[in-house]
């Protein structure tokens, strides 16, 4: 089928701007997790990631009624356009299934900046190499800048925060006034506010300094709660941080070759015919749950209330539509670029969900931190369009 019978854009343009869909898809579905019903239920992470794949499982069987345009979709003649069963589909859904699991493990053990850069840079390289394995070449040695790139940007994402931290430290920085000691002037220190004599402070040095006087006034207020906790030796031990970096490596290898086997998919499964395989995968997440809470011995305290059906079934279910959203745009993506050119350009969802935490969740108000933010999107972005420019299908 071509595109110009069709009327669609070129294959590789189509693919690059399907692979962008996708980000922004990936980079939102986890948005929901933020929905205020969600957040004031306070509803145990699996059992949300639950719902989430729950809606995966149902989403993918929208794609049915579009079958007939499969073989433009999937880029074949020989694609197949009724319904079939691939089990290459349920070893797809069940990656997907481990990779959004311990997605929320890392989280609680290192966080999400750390965590998000561990399973980013780990997802590159893994969908990079995973795709030289499935037939892409490197047509340019500048794929080395490109990798280098990406890994960068991610890095810079991921630690946006404590790079801007660093920088305010440093004095990277607008100044403002200080005295000789280097304290800042409080409106006290002279008739407007200004002072008689001083040397210069950094404004981030500013906000360190308040935020470290506000740590100081809450560790007062807080310190008789603090004496009634018992001895360190009594409280459950913290998980260790490499444990977390295993789980995010986990991410970023399941997640990144989580489409892998759709290469080795007969043409009559391959394309939009792939869906409905991947989400019967994802459909084992139901089980995931009883086994977790049954291995950490809650299950037994827990009830129906629990569940938070209300408050967390919708947003749940609706993350699980936007998430298989950006599956199907990178399915399309892949069968045009590759899965060596496509999937770095997936991992600029982590761009797009830091965009969500700055301007909608608030997550990030440093102006520093979010200076060095958009600067290593912009780093992120670069490396994904060497990479393409680097790597053939």
């Amino acid at each position: 089928v071509s595109t110009q019978s069709t009327g669609f854009p070129s294959p590789h343009m189509s693919g690059y701007l399907l692979a962008g869909v996708s980000a922004i898809c990936n980079g939102s579905f986890a948005a929901f997790a933020k929905y205020p019903s969600v957040v004031k239920s306070g509803v145990n992470p699996i059992i949300f990631n639950m719902y989430v794949c729950l809606g995966i499982f149902c989403s993918s069987f929208l794609t049915i009624p579009f079958f007939t345009y499969n073989e433009y979709y999937a880029d074949k003649d020989s694609a197949g356009t009724t319904f079939g069963f691939t089990p290459l589909g349920l070893i797809s859904g069940l990656l997907t299934v481990i990779a959004i699991n311990f997605s929320f493990l890392t989280i609680s053990v290192i966080g999400l900046s750390i965590g998000q850069g561990v399973w980013g840079g780990t997802a590159i390289i893994a969908s990079f190499v995973g795709g030289l394995v499935t037939g892409n070449t490197i047509k340019s040695p500048l794929v080395a800048l490109a990798i280098v790139l990406l890994l960068v940007g991610v890095a810079g994402i991921a630690g946006c925060q404590e790079i801007g931290a660093w920088l305010g430290e440093h004095g990277f920085c607008a100044a403002l006034p200080a005295d000789e000691k280097g304290e800042p002037f409080l409106e006290k220190d002279g008739p407007d506010g200004r002072p008689t004599t001083g040397t210069e402070l950094s404004y981030c040095n500013m906000e360190n300094l308040e935020g470290r006087q506000s740590d100081d006034r809450l560790s007062a207020l807080s310190e008789p709660l603090t004496k009634a906790q018992p001895p360190l030796t009594e409280q459950a031990a913290a998980p260790p941080f490499s444990l977390g970096v295993i789980f995010a490596l986990v991410v970023g290898i399941t997640g990144g070759t989580a489409l892998i086997p759709l290469h080795y998919a007969a043409d009559e499964y391959i394309g939009l015919v792939f869906v409905p395989s991947l989400g019967i995968g994802c459909l084992l997440v139901l089980l995931a749950p009883p086994f977790y809470f049954t291995a950490n011995g809650t299950i037994s305290d827990m009830g129906f209330e629990d569940l938070k059906l209300k408050q967390c079934l919708l947003p749940g279910l609706c993350s699980g539509l936007i998430w298989n959203l950006g599956n199907v745009a990178s399915i399309f993506a892949i069968a045009r670029v590759g899965y060596a050119v496509a999937y770095p350009i997936f991992q600029c969802a982590l761009l797009v969900s830091s965009l969500w935490g700055v301007f909608v969740f608030k997550e990030i108000k440093s102006k520093q931190a979010i200076s060095v933010l958009f600067g290593s999107g912009l780093v992120l972005i670069s490396g994904a369009i060497v990479l393409g420019l680097s790597v053939g299908k």
